[in-house]
């Protein structure tokens, strides 16, 4: 039965020959692949499309011809490939759906079968060419195909992603609506009516966008888009269209009929990225990495849709300071729509990194580590607006404002009460510690947070955690914290770190930690010369420790302890700006666009940028003091794929090398411990990567990198291996390091601007990455990188059978004290460096002080 009238050039998409092609790799994969079953599940899905197709043909006379072919027979012959006997009936039930729409396949077979050509010269003469759309039109359109209608016609967009997903990534288009799936499975169960849609959209929606959607019936083309959706019948794991049940509320009411039926991206956002590049899309780091929004609406004078172009998608040029392309102007709570729509505080100033302030802190008065702003760049050029002809951020934008009243980053040193915080986004300051705060401390008139000389008595085996206390208790950074007015006096005039402390964090431990060791300072200060027993403090660590792990009296390692210790400090002293967990998570988790956009960038600025992403999450006095950050990139040596990470760190745990034997190496420095952590290690045989690109494991590389070196490092020597016998080895390499001298890291970190790993961080010239950093905070990271030690954490025998100890550099104005050795209550006054500098040496403890 072929009287059904089709429209269109059947010249158009691919010939019969192509499709017939398609179909049979199709089949063959699936009979290989699936077994009865599983095929007869993939035979339904397809029948489901096709019965929607020719729904979709009996209501509007057109439909994707070429899908309705491919899936007709596809089901067609998988349902002739089922062996089963028990799967009978479902075979039967198959064949009589196909046999319903065969009519309409074989109309679309004889529509698509070629022509002699003098009888194809003769329709061309006569055939209505306005009617080839019926062709050309397909419910899953390529980025390319959607770019097309964007030039010729008037287009509406629909995100149709979650709300996170939505903040994260978008399409770069003026003409665009936001509907959340969450919404429309409301609407499917509260009366799946388009009346209900309208209403829940009312409530979500900004006006401009609800507006747009009542509008609905005057666009020429609605197109809508997920986050990476994909009708592909080849992969067989194929899954219905999440877009159906949106397209069946506004294609089935009676009133409001588009002009087409909608259709969809095929591949949704991820192919539109990898077909136009950044620049088709706006992310929260999109400001800084992709160029400004074409105009794309019909009617524009100068109409142009972004070009697939890998040179140009890499370079950085400016967009609105206000971030807002797509019409609406309401302030978003999120991490990257904070920073799209940012507005530099600041006249642009010229480059220069190692510019301070007077008062010692950041020259950036309009940003702190709550409220960081990206600028937009700050070059005007013909196709840019200036940065004084930016529009103005929304005036329903509201100042990120701290809970907290306090800055964390007060200098040493500092004897007056911290200053409170300003209300203002734009006139808040950071008071950071400074290289010359830390080199008068040193030379002040010694004070008791400097001085005390306080032994700890062993509560059986539990020498790991004094060592640890003592050396935590001759940080300046942690005792002026949580003593900012305490002198001589051994009794502080104010506890003003209670402000701090976080009771909603579910991470932390309400505060009962951080009292706890407060308490055990103070007790430290006050008992100057003596012992004190630090029970009260091991109990709260031992039922807050996971599993008990420190209430016990067994040996454990001390830096588990300090890892511990420092993590549930910080997480009782948090105040992150961000607490929703959808936002948290999102936050967290980048997308493969944004993955994509962090590998073009220079170290130094995608460091910057991942920093104040974390410091939206995480803000403490132990992130401000004592953490840094490093890179880790794996690269395939196949095909030269690469995957940066940036992670944090609070103690920098370097590897001791041994021998091809697996032996100690006798002797070996610190520095040269550093080489090796930084030095570009193969991974082959077991140890390969599965590179993403190449979709298998293979040989690559992993290189470190220092990219933000803390005010206080600790660094631990891996002195503990597992053999292949299952038992701890120790190590007792004897590392040497300096004692009074400084250790300089200047030459380990990688923040120096126009560093790169690879060709394609350097698509951004120095000049260009200068810019952006420019009005960038620079928190500390300004070189030269010199420390100077002040406690080392020992420890003599084996793991389960050792011994912990700690020298401590005490402030003194005679010669008794200097350095001290705690072995638990007894103490050692005025060590020599070369007792300071041991073969036992496990830990180390530095202050900056350049």
């Amino acid at each position: 039965m072929t009287s059904l009238s089709l429209k269109g050039n059947p010249k158009q998409g691919y010939s019969l020959e192509e499709l017939d092609k398609r179909v049979y790799k199709i089949v063959s994969q699936a009979r290989l692949r699936l077994a009865d079953k599983p095929l007869i599940n993939y035979c339904i899905i397809c029948l489901e499309v096709l019965k929607r197709e020719h729904k979709k043909f009996e209501s509007r006379e057109y439909c994707d011809y070429q899908t309705f072919y491919q899936l007709y027979q596809v089901a067609s012959l998988c349902a002739s490939q089922i062996s089963d006997p028990a799967l009978s009936e479902i075979v039967s039930e198959i064949n009589a759906h196909l046999a319903t729409n065969k009519p309409l396949y074989q109309a679309i077979k004889d529509f698509l079968l070629p022509e002699d050509p003098l009888v194809s010269r003769l329709k061309n003469l006569t055939s209505d060419h306005n009617a080839g759309y019926a062709l050309e039109w397909r419910e899953n359109l390529s980025p390319a195909t959607v770019g097309s209608h964007l030039k010729s016609e008037k287009v509406l967009i629909i995100d149709y992603q979650s709300k996170a997903e939505y903040e994260s990534g978008k399409i770069r288009f003026n003409e665009v609506v936001h509907i959340n799936p969450e919404w429309v499975e409301f609407v499917s169960t509260h009366g799946n009516t388009l009346d209900k849609l309208n209403e829940t959209l009312q409530l979500h929606l900004s006006s401009l966008q609800y507006q747009r959607w009542l509008n609905l019936h005057d666009y020429d083309f609605v197109v809508v888009y997920d986050k990476n959706f994909s009708l592909d019948l080849s992969t067989i794991d194929v899954k219905k269209p999440p877009f159906w049940k949106l397209f069946d509320l506004v294609m089935t009411e009676d009133r409001g009929l588009l002009k087409k039926f909608p259709a969809y991206i095929d591949g949704g956002l991820s192919a539109w990225i990898d077909h136009y590049g950044p620049q088709g899309c706006q992310t929260p780091t999109s400001q800084i990495i992709a160029p400004p929004p074409a105009t794309l609406s019909r009617g524009s004078s100068n109409i142009e849709v972004p070009k697939k172009s890998p040179d140009t998608s890499s370079k950085v040029t400016p967009v609105h300071s206000n971030g807002s392309n797509n019409g609406d102007a309401k302030y978003h709570k999120s991490f990257g729509d904070y920073l799209a729509s940012a507005k530099p505080a600041k006249p642009t100033r010229s480059p220069s990194l190692n510019r301070k302030a007077s008062n010692g802190g950041s020259i950036f008065g309009g940003t702190s580590s709550v409220g960081y702003i990206v600028p937009s760049r700050p070059q005007a050029s013909a196709s840019t607006p200036s940065l004084k002809e930016a529009s103005p951020v929304p005036s329903q934008q509201k100042p990120v404002k701290p809970k907290y009243p306090m800055s964390l980053s007060a200098p040493t040193g500092i004897t007056k009460d911290l200053p409170k915080r300003s209300s203002s986004s734009s006139s808040q300051t950071v008071a950071t510690l400074q290289p010359n705060t830390l080199a008068a401390t040193a030379t002040k008139e010694p004070q008791l947070l400097d001085s005390f000389v306080t032994g700890l008595y062993n509560l059986g085996n539990s020498c790991y955690m004094n060592c640890m206390l003592q050396c935590l208790a001759a940080t300046p950074q942690l005792t002026n914290f949580f003593f900012p007015n305490m002198g001589s006096s051994v009794t502080p005039s104010s506890m003003t770190y209670k402000e701090h402390i976080n009771m909603d964090n579910k991470l932390g431990t309400k505060g009962i930690l951080t009292n706890q060791f407060v308490k055990v300072l103070r007790l430290m200060f006050t008992k100057n010369g003596s012992s004190i027993s630090p029970a009260t403090f091991k109990e709260a660590m031992g039922s807050l420790s996971p599993n008990h792990q420190f209430a016990s009296c067994d040996q454990q390692d001390c830096i588990e302890f300090l890892d511990f210790m420092l993590d549930r400090l910080h997480e009782d002293l948090n105040q992150p700006s961000i607490t929703s967990l959808e936002e948290r998570k999102r936050i967290l988790e980048l997308s493969p666009e944004e993955e994509k956009t962090r590998e073009r960038l220079p170290i130094r600025l995608a460091s910057t940028v991942e920093w104040e992403r974390y410091l939206r999450l995480n803000f403490s006095v132990i992130v401000d003091y004592f953490q840094g950050q490093y890179l880790s990139q794996l690269r395939c040596l196949e095909c030269g794929t690469t995957s940066t990470t940036y992670n944090s760190f609070s103690i920098l745990s370097l590897p001791i090398p041994t021998r091809h034997n697996g032996s100690s190496i006798d002797k070996i420095s610190v520095e040269k411990l550093f080489d090796e952590y930084t030095t570009t290690e193969l991974l082959d045989d077991d140890n390969k990567w599965h590179c993403p690109h190449c979709k298998r494991a293979t040989k690559s590389t992993k290189t470190i990198k220092l990219t933000r070196l803390p005010q206080v490092l600790i660094i631990h020597f891996k002195r503990f291996s597992i053999n292949s016998n299952g038992y701890f080895n120790k190590l007792d390499t004897f590392v040497t390091y300096p004692v009074n001298e400084e250790l300089d890291l200047t030459k380990y970190w990688t923040g120096k601007v126009g560093t790169a790993l690879t060709e394609q961080q350097k698509s951004m010239t120095p000049e260009e990455e200068q810019t952006y950093l420019t009005d960038m905070p620079i928190r500390n990271q300004s070189p030269p990188f010199r420390y100077k030690l002040y406690g080392v954490a020992n420890h003599y025998g084996s793991m389960s059978t050792g011994h912990y100890t700690s020298y401590v550099y005490k402030q003194s104005d005679r010669k008794s004290k200097k350095w001290c050795y705690f072995d638990d209550e007894k103490v050692t006054y005025n060590c020599r460096p070369d007792q300071v500098m041991n073969r036992n040496a496990y830990c180390l403890f530095y202050r900056r002080v350049k």
